[in-house]
């Protein structure tokens, strides 16, 4: 079953069942994986966010 929780911190942000961890912001439109999540949503750079990734 799809996770279909809200993240807390970005309350309209959703997890859907087409891709198996990809999000998609229910009012903006806006999707996509793990870094494009930190790098559109947190802001981090893709630098950043690879080392939270990774590390």
């Amino acid at each position: 079953m799809p996770d279909r929780r809200a993240l807390p911190a970005h309350g309209r942000t959703r997890q859907r069942h087409r891709k198996e961890n990809y999000w998609i912001r229910t009012d903006t439109g806006e999707s996509g994986n793990a870094v494009d999540f930190f790098v559109k949503i947190r802001g981090m750079s893709f630098i950043e966010t690879m080392r939270l990734l990774l590390g």
